[in-house]
């Protein structure tokens, strides 16, 4: 009985370390989706007819980066941002 519980229990452990594996790694894509939709958004206010060399810059390596960590972590249903800036294209 001592065996059958102690099985048990790693089975849980298992289970609930990939269960919390999976939480985390879907609240860090939600995240990181919302930081880029933010950012795109500030861009697209920014005040001129087009933004700094820096900003673009800067804008495209987050983008990169976000578009990265997704592909690296995501799975096979997970889908990408699904916008992007006409400027980075």
């Amino acid at each position: 009985m001592a065996d059958d519980l102690k099985f048990l229990a790693s089975q849980f452990w298992c289970l609930h370390s990939k269960q919390l594996r999976h939480t985390f790694r879907k609240k860090a894509e939600e995240s990181l989706r919302e930081e880029e939709d933010g950012l795109q958004d500030a861009l697209s206010k920014v005040g001129g007819s087009s933004p700094s060399l820096c900003t673009t810059i800067y804008a495209s390596r987050f983008t990169a980066n976000v578009l990265r960590a997704l592909r690296r972590n995501s799975t096979r249903k997970s889908r990408l941002p699904e916008r992007i800036t006409p400027m980075m294209l």
